[in-house]
């Protein structure tokens, strides 16, 4: 218990029967049963006082300033709260003087209800048997209110109207007339009332223009529109409350009701119980509000703040001190509600128990507050609420429900409170004792003694007389809040400081009051709803945090300061506060995100112009600081302002508090976006060897290398405890500042897991390829001994640049320069150049399946199996030998496909199943070390391919090439490709062993070098390779790898030399009938194309073979260059689409042979072809070297031999393909028998040609003859037009318009009126 109020009596033995009271400002306005209405003026002789407050002569005189305790001495002592007690007793009560301001008469009946409203300057009066309405300054009538004869009570609200300013009103008289009609037009509030006359409820408002009250509604009506103008109910009213401005609470003898305003429904509540009348009071702040989240905008300097504590307080509640002055500033039964207690509890008397029910009037009772007896009134200060009993005056707290203090003022007649004034009118004894008798037959519990509180300010005595009007005044919040927080009354002081300027005192900050709250709670080791409060008051979390060990470095801990005999946690205590601690840091992870992020919303919203100046786009990642402002446990300690540098505090916390409770929640705190701090973090995971996490952590602060140098020692650790070969030169790494791992502190399973590469290579992969520079420092080790998950590293990449590529080729609303900004950003395929060069120096065996990928993988689509296992490639030292004896193959008799091309179509291959092998050391029969060392690597997609069928058996086999509209142009790529394996078949040759002049004569025919050559001719003659032929052809050796060589002549339109090695090298006859025969088709077309109009150049060119077409929309650079390109003389140009015609090779694959039309030596290839049959060049005019096998026996050391046979076979199938003029010139050592069929047919073929000339000579010399016939005809008639002449259509004159003339009658007809000409035309 303490001391809340201290009761001075103002009128004693007052000569008339009191009945009701009302004040405004310091002026008191009793009435009395006689119909006297007194005014009287009260001033206190002192404005302060250091115990109790004496109210304001006025509340209206606008916000106070807020108070701050001084709470710095914590330990309260009992010397202290003596010397207080004694200081209290010697200080003087406060005194008032009274005077009688003015009286007037309002009739001869009893004044049964008052209310004073200074802010409409009225009086409202319910008197001589009738409702009026006063001026509040001058007490003249203004209006009677309608039909409010025998009304017995009202009750009223006011609500802020909309559009005007609030007005102060000053003391004064106002004059009568226009004066006070322009002073009343001036308020701010609008007024309704509720009369009830019996059983009727009479609504009405205010207006001010008509000085009357009218029925509710109409266009003036903008609060409400939707009121009844009457209710009725089934009993006379007792009690009348407003809620809101829709229902209005009654209360009568037997219950409590609901009524809406707008549908008069009425709804049951609760009954006031047997032996008492009804009582209704809402209840503002007596209750604690769940205070709301922490909104970004309430610690972020530079936004709108919300006003805090009681400053906050202060600024809300001005312009409703009116409206809370007014809630019982009338009699008993005047309990006038406001709409600021829309969302209060209300409290309905049931005997000596108040019910409170929710502000939703639902019959869910929300508690109970129980008195020591049955209440006759009750009265609301907050957050006290006092009851008046038959002896005394009971003052409780309603949360929790306690007693506080009774003052014994008995027989209390009626209250009235406005502005921190609250008065008492007592009735006389002989009253009482009848009413009560009346009101209550039941005797009542005997009230308990008031004992005597030693060092207190003795107790008023009360008089036995009655009929005294008292003043009740509460004491001074600052002083009872400094008390309550020292004895640890932490929420009866909180509510005391938030409700100071609800009753006119100064508001009281609340901040400080919440911290030590929520320290003591701390000391207590409630942790859960200490750090809530902590949240709530905006606390530095740095500080907070400092309460707990080993969460703060040692620096930021030494300078935060705490209370006077802090004793901080062990870690044994800190066991318990661990999850409340997480739950606090999440929730500050979260506010300081949202303060990062809006701040950068709003800073790139402003304009796109202000975002070109920022050099960022607005949905960049990139955190912008921003100021916050958060509160020290201790004032003058240092606190946090940058948003970033406490978001970094709390990651860091959070990683630890990770680590003490539950590991398993640090990686997806490291693997995200973090702040932090490195230093501090670093040393945490080390103490805890969890590598793992410190990598991450690494690769989310950009410290890559840091990050890979960890993963390298764990892999490095792993293979030397599996006993594997290493080479420390090649291998090891130092890096400055990296973290040396402590290999005895690992265990072998989790060696085997940390180390395994897949973690370095999915690292390298998420990086992108413009990280090839660390993947050359650091994954040599990977490329080594594991290449088949070191290549996978690029196939990711080449899968992100297919998907940025098209994603920047997407059409969108942008310009052209945002259009050529976003094509620029995406990276480029620079790194495979560097893949290149790094590969020749230090993996040449790699350069041949790193091309593949790059070629034959498709993008669009996972063809490649992923699942395999690193470790396939077992067996496999660091210099790419193996530990076994060397794969001998298969025999040389095992059949080998014939086919060299793939010819698949993408959308075929796409719907494959996935079928993975299992196997993966062994591929085709051989091991896969094998197949590494050699550049045999499985093409991408074969392994799925031979899965599913067996019709694809041949290892060798080249998927499709799918060419991708956004890449560019690959003949660079694919030239380096052919060039490798050129390079490689001569590599792996053994020494002293010729290559073989054929590809299908190599033996063994599954030795790498017979599947290597096999894969470079299958690519030469590929429908969909672009590579130069001009490079290849001079990487070429000149002594091998001849039927490469006949490609790339070939290509290059050296038909010659071609055909001279097809016949007497390869002795592939044909093949070169067959090249023949293809080049001369091409020319024919080509010459046919030149005279045919452009829809038959079109329908040609539709029957043309697709598969040879180059793609269309491909991009082609001025540095790439094509077969096509190299064919193009100096002065030539690329006018369209190289030719493309597709022959059978002799080893049936299907080659691509690209040729420049219209060359006099294409025109005459077949003779070209006899020429060599029967004057072969020397192997020396074709820059070879012939080398001596056993096997060949065409060639000769000599030279090239004549075969007249093929030359003669040539004339006798293609003898009107070749100008005889030049064949007989050639032909000397012939017999005539062998050409004398060819010359024959020569014969017979020019006689017919020229019979054909002759005849279309004359049938051409006939049909000039017929037409010029038909001229002279249609020449020799004539007409005349006249200036009669009229059109038969229109009948109008013909004059000068074009006109047209019927044949057969001779009529004429305007050129638009002759439809059928129209139409034909």
């Amino acid at each position: 218990m303490h001391e809340a109020f201290f009761p001075i009596c103002l009128l004693r033995d007052y000569p008339y029967a009191l009945e009701c009271l009302t004040c405004y400002d310091n002026f008191l306005i009793v009435g009395t049963k006689q119909g006297l209405l007194l005014v009287y003026e009260v001033t206190p002789k002192s404005l302060n006082h250091p115990v109790y407050f004496i109210p304001p002569i006025t509340y209206r005189d606008g916000p106070r300033k807020s108070i701050r305790l001084k709470l710095d001495d914590l330990s309260p002592t009992s010397d202290s709260t003596t010397a207080q007690c004694s200081d209290v007793s010697s200080v003087p009560q406060p005194s008032f003087s009274t005077r009688v301001y003015t009286t007037r008469t309002f009739g001869r009946k009893p004044i049964l209800q008052l209310t004073a409203l200074p802010d409409l300057d009225l009086l409202l009066a319910l008197a001589d048997g009738q409702m009026n309405v006063y001026q509040l300054q001058n007490y003249q009538l203004v209006t009677i209110v309608p039909m409010s004869k025998g009304a017995s009570l009202f009750a009223y609200f006011t609500a802020p109207a909309k559009g005007k300013q609030e007005s102060n009103s000053t003391k004064g008289t106002v004059s009568s007339g226009s004066d006070y009609i322009a002073a009343c037009l001036a308020t701010s509030m609008n007024l309704r009332i509720c009369v009830a006359v019996k059983r009727r409820l009479m609504l009405w408002r205010w207006d001010p223009l008509g000085q009357n009250f009218v029925p509710p509604g109409g266009s003036a009506d903008t609060i409400t529109p939707d009121w009844l103008s009457e209710v009725t109910v089934s009993d006379t009213a007792r009690v009348l409350q407003f809620y809101e401005s829709t229902h209005i609470i009654l209360g009568t003898r037997a219950e409590y009701l609901q009524i809406s305003l707008t549908t008069g429904a009425i709804r049951s509540i609760s009954n006031p119980g047997r032996n008492q009348l009804p009582l209704i009071s809402f209840l503002p702040a007596c209750f604690h509000t769940p205070t709301p989240d922490v909104q970004v905008h309430q610690f972020v300097i530079g936004e709108r703040q919300h006003s805090t504590d009681g400053q906050a307080d202060a600024l809300s509640l001005a312009s409703t001190t009116s409206a809370v002055a007014a809630e019982h500033n009338s009699s008993p039964s005047s309990n006038a509600a406001s709409l600021t207690f829309s969302d209060a509890p209300l409290g309905l008397g049931k005997d000596d128990v108040l019910d409170v029910v929710s502000s939703t009037l639902e019959r869910r009772s929300m508690t109970k507050i129980r008195w020591t007896g049955a209440p006759r009134h009750l009265h609301v200060y907050p957050p006290y609420i006092i009851a008046a009993m038959e002896q005394f005056l009971e003052v409780r707290v309603a949360d929790p429900c306690e007693l506080v203090q009774q003052m014994p003022i008995a027989r209390v007649q009626a209250f009235c409170h406005q502005g921190g004034w609250l008065y008492v009118a007592t009735a006389p004894a002989y009253a009482s004792l009848n009413e009560s008798t009346r009101s209550n037959p039941s005797p009542q519990r005997s009230s308990p003694t008031i004992p005597e509180t030693p060092g207190k300010s003795p107790r008023p005595k009360t008089t036995e007389s009655g009929n005294e009007v008292w003043v009740i005044l509460p004491a001074n919040r600052t002083a009872l809040v400094e008390r309550l927080v020292k004895v640890k009354e932490f929420d009866l002081a909180l509510l005391l400081a938030k409700e100071a300027p609800w009753m006119g005192q100064n508001p009281i900050e609340t901040r400080p009051i919440a911290i030590l709250q929520a320290y003591y709670l701390y000391q207590q080791q409630e942790f859960a709803r200490a750090l809530q409060i902590f949240t709530q008051q905006l606390v530095d979390p740095s500080h907070v945090l400092g309460l707990f060990p080993d969460l703060l470095s040692d620096e930021m801990q030494s300078e935060r300061h705490y209370p006077v005999g802090h004793v901080p946690l062990d870690r044994a205590q800190f066991s318990n506060a661990a999850e409340p601690v997480i739950t606090y840091l999440l929730t500050w992870r979260r506010l300081v995100h949202q303060a990062l992020s809006y701040n950068r919303r709003r800073i790139f919203s402003t304009s796109s112009i202000l975002a070109r100046d920022f050099h960022m786009s607005a949905n960049s990642n990139e955190l912008v600081d921003v100021t916050i402002r958060c509160y020290p446990i201790v004032d003058g300690s240092p606190t946090i302002t940058s948003a970033l540098a406490l978001l970094g505090v709390i990651d860091t916390c959070l990683l630890k508090c990770y680590l003490a409770t539950n590991t398993a929640r640090v990686a997806p705190l490291l693997r995200q976006a973090n702040s932090c701090n490195l230093e501090e973090s670093e040393k945490t995971l080390l103490e805890h060897h969890r590598y793992q996490d410190l990598v991450m952590l690494y690769q989310a602060h950009g410290l890559h290398r840091k990050a890979l140098a960890v993963l390298q020692q764990l892999g490095l650790l792993r293979l030397k405890r599996s006993a594997r070969k290493l080479t420390p030169s090649t291998f090891e790494h130092d890096a400055e500042g990296v973290v040396c791992v402590d290999a005895s502190k690992i265990f072998s399973t989790e060696l085997e897991q940390l180390g395994n590469p897949r973690h370095m290579v999915n690292y390298f992969q998420n990086l992108g390829p413009t990280s090839f520079d660390l993947v050359a420092e650091f994954a040599g080790w990977i490329m080594h001994n594991y290449p088949v998950a070191w290549m996978r590293i690029f196939t990711s990449w080449e899968r992100q640049l297919h998907v940025e590529r098209l994603s920047a080729m997407t059409p969108t609303q942008m310009t052209g320069r945002e259009k050529k900004s976003s094509v620029s950003a995406v990276p480029s395929l620079a790194y495979r150049g560097q893949v290149v060069k790094y590969l020749e120096s230090q993996a040449i065996h790699l350069m041949i399946p790193f091309l593949e990928h790059l070629i034959f993988m498709r993008l669009d689509s996972d063809v490649d199996s992923d699942e395999d296992e690193d470790e396939e490639i077992n067996g496999l030292n660091t210099d790419g030998t193996l530990d076994s004896e060397e794969y001998p193959g298969p025999s040389d008799d095992a059949t080998i496909s014939e086919r060299g091309v793939l010819e698949t179509s993408a959308e075929q291959i796409s719907r494959i199943d996935d079928h993975s092998l299992k196997d993966s050391i062994q591929f085709h029969g051989a091991p896969l070390s094998y197949a590494v060392r050699n550049s045999l690597w499985p093409l991408p997609g074969s392994k799925r391919i031979s899965a599913v069928s067996s019709d694809f058996s041949d290892p060798d086999l080249l998927p499709p090439i799918v060419r991708h509209s956004e890449e560019a142009d690959p003949t660079e790529l694919h030239t380096r490709y052919a060039a490798a394996l050129m390079a490689r078949v001569r590599a792996i040759q053994s020494v002293g062993k010729p290559f073989t002049f054929r590809v299908n004569d190599e033996k063994p025919k599954s030795g790498p070098v017979a599947r290597l050559r096999r894969r470079l001719l299958r690519f030469l003659t590929h429908p969909n390779a672009s590579y130069s032929s001009r490079k290849l052809l001079d990487k070429c050796p000149y002594d091998a790898l001849f039927e490469e060589r006949t490609v790339l002549l070939a290509n290059l339109n050296y038909h010659e030399q071609a055909l001279t090695l097809l016949i007497h090298v390869l002795d592939d006859w044909d093949r070169a009938i067959s090249h023949c025969a293809n080049v001369y088709q091409r020319v024919s077309h080509t010459m046919l194309e030149e005279k045919l109009p452009t829809s038959s150049h079109l329908d040609f060119n539709d029957k043309r073979a697709s598969s040879v077409q180059p793609a269309t929309g491909l991009p082609v650079t001025t540095l790439s260059r094509s077969p096509a390109h190299d064919s193009l003389g100096p002065n030539l140009e690329l006018c369209g689409s190289p030719a493309a015609v597709s022959h059978q090779l002799g080893d049936g694959s299907i080659t691509n042979v690209e040729l420049e039309p219209g060359g006099q030596e294409e025109r005459d290839i077949f003779f070209l072809l006899v020429q060599i049959c029967i004057q072969p060049s020397e192997p020396a005019s074709l820059g070879i070297v012939i080398p001596e096998l056993p096997d060949e026996t065409s060639v000769v050391s000599e030279g090239f031999s004549p075969k007249p046979e093929k030359a003669i076979e040539v004339l006798r199938r293609f003898g009107d393909r070749v100008d005889a003029a030049k064949v007989v010139r050639i032909l000397t050592n012939t017999r005539l028998f062998d050409v004398a069929h060819f010359l024959k047919s020569t014969f017979i073929n020019q006689e017919s040609r020229h019979t054909h000339l002759v005849f279309l000579n004359n049938a051409a010399k006939a049909e000039l003859s017929a037409s010029r016939h038909s001229l002279v005809r249609a020449t020799r008639q004539h007409f005349l037009v006249s200036a009669s002449s009229r059109c038969r259509t229109c009948r109008r004159r013909i004059g000068n318009s074009a006109f047209a003339r019927c044949p057969n009658t001779g009529e004429l007809e305007h050129y638009g009126c002759c439809r059928d000409v129209l139409g034909m035309r």
